[in-house]
């Protein structure tokens, strides 16, 4: 639950029975209901007799899931100082691979040098609750195992399968793109077969992967 429905949900309470609970003043309360703020130790203490609990989330900005993704290994000209741990990293990365190109070079690229990291049922959660297309994370599963295959990585695939049964219809991996020229996004064959399309083949990914980790390994 977020602050704003956190909020909400005071304005529905019974502020004599919270005021009861927490020894916190009715003037505090009624501020908080109307105002949506409140000081952190109070806010605690309201939570805890509400049956909540403040937690404090890193933020899903776009610069954040570049630095979590470096820290990761993603071959980015960033600092490592991302907060998102390695699942958040990743799922917000496809969520992306939407609006940037850039990511569908790294995302697969990060899953494969953490596949023995990887928790299949956590990511593919993540991603329905985000409503995103299943089809990107079969994608992506199977473009890293094709560069280092891994169980985890052919779990992922296969539960993506399963949550996406239908793969006939072919749709843009970037949403901004234009098929002017169709024959320019059917490629690569690994993206046609999760009903993706996009620019490039394998063959472009795998050589480029095999560049950077020659690059992490050189001195």
């Amino acid at each position: 639950m977020n602050a704003r429905a956190f909020f909400k949900k005071l304005g529905s309470e019974n502020l004599s029975e919270l005021e009861r609970k927490t020894d916190l003043s009715r003037r505090a309360l009624g501020s908080a209901k109307k105002t949506h703020n409140m000081k952190l130790e109070n806010l605690e203490v309201l939570a805890d007799a509400m049956g909540f609990s403040v937690q404090f989330l890193p933020q899903e900005s776009e610069d954040n899931v570049l630095l979590s993704l470096k820290r990761f290994g993603a071959p980015l000209a960033h600092e490592s100082g991302g907060n998102l741990d390695l699942t958040e990293a990743l799922v917000c990365g496809m969520n992306l691979a939407r609006q940037d190109g850039l990511y569908e070079s790294i995302v697969p690229y990060v899953m494969a040098q953490n596949s023995q990291k990887l928790h299949p049922l956590d990511i593919l959660s993540k991603v329905h609750l985000r409503g995103d297309h299943m089809k990107v994370v079969g994608y992506f599963a199977e473009m890293a195992n094709h560069f280092k295959p891994h169980p985890h990585l052919a779990e992922l695939m296969r539960l993506a399968q399963v949550f996406n049964p239908d793969l006939k219809q072919k749709e843009l991996l970037l949403k901004k793109e234009k098929v002017n020229f169709p024959e320019l996004f059917e490629k690569n064959k690994t993206a046609l077969r999760w009903g993706l399309l996009t620019r490039g083949s394998e063959r472009d990914h795998l050589e480029r992967w095999a560049k950077w980790q020659q690059s992490r390994k050189s001195p």
